[in-house]
């Protein structure tokens, strides 16, 4: 993983995406793409735990979208939801609502 933080994931190395656990998030975090996302202090937010970091899954936008493969690396709960920070395959990172993704034990035919 060279020191691009949101380019493509090998899928050999899935499993060795940096990732956030257990805290919440910094704008640091972010900069060092262990984190996709940051919620200032002023806002209530804690990590939300999944079985699995850093976790595969499919997002699909407004939970009915195109199927896109991810690799899950940070979730918080709001008040309002569980936001999940995301890597996509082919680069990039997102965010979206817990509802909009389905976790995966590991990565299946969509992922290649």
């Amino acid at each position: 993983m060279k020191n691009e933080p949101w380019g493509k994931i090998d899928m050999r190395n899935w499993e060795k995406v940096p990732h956030l656990r257990g805290r919440r998030a910094s704008e640091l975090d972010v900069a060092k793409g262990i984190a996709v996302f940051y919620i200032p202090e002023s806002h209530n937010s804690e990590p939300y735990e999944l079985v699995k970091f850093p976790s595969c899954a499919i997002f699909r936008e407004e939970g009915n979208g195109p199927e896109m493969p991810v690799v899950v690396i940070q979730t918080e709960k709001t008040d309002q939801s569980v936001l999940i920070g995301y890597r996509l395959i082919i680069g990039g990172n997102g965010v979206c609502d817990i509802k909009e993704i389905e976790l995966l034990d590991g990565p299946d035919s969509r992922f290649y």
